[in-house]
C-alpha cells in the first residue's frame, strides 16, 4: 500500500473486505501505471473496477452524510410543517 500512496496520481489507498480501492486522478491514464508498478512487486490483479464518483459519492466524502439522509431529512420536515398547519386548523 505504501508504494501505491506515493505515486503522485493516486490520492488514496484503502483496503476493504480483502481488496484495495485507489482513488486517483484520471483512471483511465493511471491505471497502466498502477497495474506496472504492482507487476513488479508480484502482485496478481484478478479483477478491477474503474468508476468515476456520482454526485452522491462527492457529498458523502465531504460531509460524511448521504444524500439520500438529507432528502429524508428535508422529508420528514416537511410532513411535520404539514401536520402542524392541520392542527393549527
Amino acid at each position: 500500500e505504501e508504494e501505491l500512496n506515493n505515486l503522485s496520481f493516486v490520492n488514496r489507498v484503502k483496503s476493504k473486505n480483502g481488496n484495495l480501492l485507489l482513488y486517483v486522478k484520471e483512471g483511465e491514464k493511471s491505471t497502466p501505471k498502477i497495474f506496472s508498478l504492482l507487476d513488479k512487486l508480484g502482485v496478481s490483479i484478478e479483477s478491477m473496477l474503474l468508476k468515476k464518483p456520482s454526485l452522491d459519492d462527492v457529498f458523502l466524502h465531504h460531509t460524511g452524510k448521504e444524500l439520500r439522509d438529507e432528502a429524508g431529512n428535508r422529508e420528514e420536515m416537511i410532513k411535520s410543517k404539514i401536520a402542524m398547519r392541520r392542527m393549527r386548523r
